[in-house]
């Protein structure tokens, strides 16, 4: 008995070992490069969000990525605090971001609006307390250059976490 334990233990230590090795040492598929720089629309929906929201548009201008084929539809979904003053005030020097405000019907809802005003040949989703970092709209839409790929997620860096999921987001 002792003997079959041992092996399925090794077994499965050997599994993993070989797994990680494959995973660090492998070369990843080669990604090729966009010749020209598609539109990509963020759509932000924003509930009592005046303190995080400029963060997180302000990550999205700082990208490495041509500011003409970036546009950020903000929908301030019913909120009660001045997000929406925020960002119409800072849609006033900067085109691409676009302030949408209704009335309060849920996230679904208010991506619903942003994506039916939307433009760009891409649509990226972001919490409104969420940030990107300067490379990542290029990373993610190389992945779009294999035709198999429909759809993809990045890491999600929560700044400052309010509950129990926000909380394991950032620990992630």
């Amino acid at each position: 008995m002792l003997e079959y334990l041992l092996w399925g233990i090794s077994f499965v230590t050997l599994w993993l070992t070989l797994v990680w090795l494959n995973f660090l040492y492998a070369d990843p598929a080669p990604k090729k490069r966009f010749d020209i720089f598609p539109k990509i629309t963020f759509g932000i929906p924003a509930h009592n969000e005046e303190a995080t929201i400029l963060k997180t548009v302000k990550s999205i201008l700082e990208a490495d990525y041509p500011s003409d084929k970036k546009e950020i539809i903000v929908v301030d979904d019913g909120s009660t605090d001045k997000t929406a003053d925020v960002v119409r005030q800072f849609a006033v020097d900067h085109p691409e971001v676009e302030l949408i405000t209704k009335k309060n019907g849920g996230k679904a809802s208010a991506l619903n609006v942003a994506f039916e005003h939307a433009t760009g040949d891409y649509f990226s989703v972001m919490d409104a307390d969420s940030r990107i970092s300067k490379e990542s709209i290029k990373i993610s839409l190389s992945n779009f250059t294999d035709d198999e790929v429909g759809a993809v997620i990045s890491r999600v860096r929560v700044d400052e976490p309010k509950n129990f999921l926000e909380r394991i987001q950032r620990f992630e």
